[in-house]
């Protein structure tokens, strides 16, 4: 009877209800289990399909409500006036670091001096400095964690693969074992010494000292009115239109290279743009008088020139010393006197 009940298409719940009543009745001869449910009209598929779409609907629906904001509370008439009716709250900014300051504080000054040389109807004098440094020849000594880790490094490769002995490999790392002491004396040429005979007698006027180093050129003379500083020249102002009239940026620097090294240095000038930007302006702007006409003051742009080939003597005119310098020696020769000097010289150092 119950494979009848399931054959004709009804559903589980009446089949359990029916089952059991049935077995109910046979063994107590009444019905203890009340009455199933009424049979409802067999649905076709289309009607359940829909059905099952209607229940999807509404449950969205459902969902959509339980998450939608609630409506806004009306502002007070103490909040009216602000935006929303509610107060923004204030973005905590970060604290300027000391470059940032710095150069914001650089900047003020210069607005400053712009306006001061528009009042006064003085021009500025555009001046080309010319970085030329020469780049480390040989490696520095290693410090002693870095000798540390190579020695370690040797050790490791000692206790590599092992390889079978037809390969004669033996050998081979025997050599590995042996030290630079025993080594090169056997080399078919001598080694150049690390010290010259430049850095032992303190010639700084020359190109080979300071191996491990980068050396930067600085001059003196009537050309830098007597101070230690770059090579320079005027690009406009100053008199006469400035010794570079008519070039570029670029062009003035590579022709004070040539003007004070002669055509035999070959430099590499890696950009068109300065490296550096910095002006000078003296205590009264008739004190910066240069053939015959008044400026205000000098803007000077810095640019690189890296040495490439040439012995790096002075031939200029105008210059009466020069040398070749580490960026830690320079401020044995830049005057730090005032406090623009020392401004200026703090400048150089950290460009280089």
């Amino acid at each position: 009877m119950l494979l009848c009940w399931l054959r004709q298409g009804l559903g589980d719940q009446r089949a359990l209800f029916l089952g059991v009543r049935a077995v109910a009745t046979l063994t107590t001869g009444t019905s203890a289990v009340p009455a199933p449910p009424a049979r409802t009209t067999k649905r076709t598929l289309p009607e359940c399909v829909a059905s099952k779409r209607s229940f999807r609907t509404s449950a969205i629906r459902t969902s959509e409500a339980d998450t939608a904001p609630s409506s806004p509370t009306p502002p007070s008439s103490s909040d009216k006036g602000k935006k929303g009716g509610l107060k923004p709250k204030k973005k905590k900014g970060k604290r300027p670091s000391s470059t940032a300051a710095y150069l914001q504080s650089r900047a003020a000054q210069l607005s400053r001096h712009e306006a001061a040389a528009k009042e006064a109807n003085l021009p500025w004098r555009i001046v080309a400095a010319s970085i030329v440094e020469r780049h480390p020849i040989i490696m520095k000594e290693p410090e002693d964690w870095e000798a540390a880790y190579m020695e370690m490094q040797e050790e490791i490769a000692k206790h590599g693969k092992v390889f079978p002995p037809e390969l004669n490999l033996m050998g081979q790392a025997a050599e590995l074992d042996r030290s630079d002491d025993e080594v090169l004396p056997e080399l078919p040429f001598k080694l150049a010494p690390r010290v010259t005979k430049a850095d032992r007698l303190n010639d700084r006027t020359t190109l080979n000292r300071a191996l491990a180093e980068r050396l930067f050129l600085l001059i003196r003379g009537p050309v830098t009115r007597g101070r230690w500083d770059l090579p320079m020249a005027v690009l406009e102002g100053g008199g006469k239109g400035g010794d570079m009239k008519g070039l570029s940026m670029r062009k003035t620097h590579e022709a004070t290279v040539r003007r004070f090294l002669g055509d035999k240095f070959e430099a590499y000038v890696p950009s068109n743009a300065p490296v550096g930007m910095h002006w000078r302006v003296p205590s009264e702007p008739s004190t910066g008088k240069t053939g015959g006409e008044q400026t205000y003051g000098d803007k000077v742009f810095f640019y690189r020139a890296q040495h490439l080939k040439g012995r790096g003597k002075v031939v200029g005119e105008g210059v009466e010393e020069f040398v070749w310098v580490t960026r830690e020696e320079m401020g044995e020769y830049l005057p730090q006197a005032s406090v623009e000097e020392k401004e200026y010289a703090e400048l150089l150092t950290n460009i280089l």
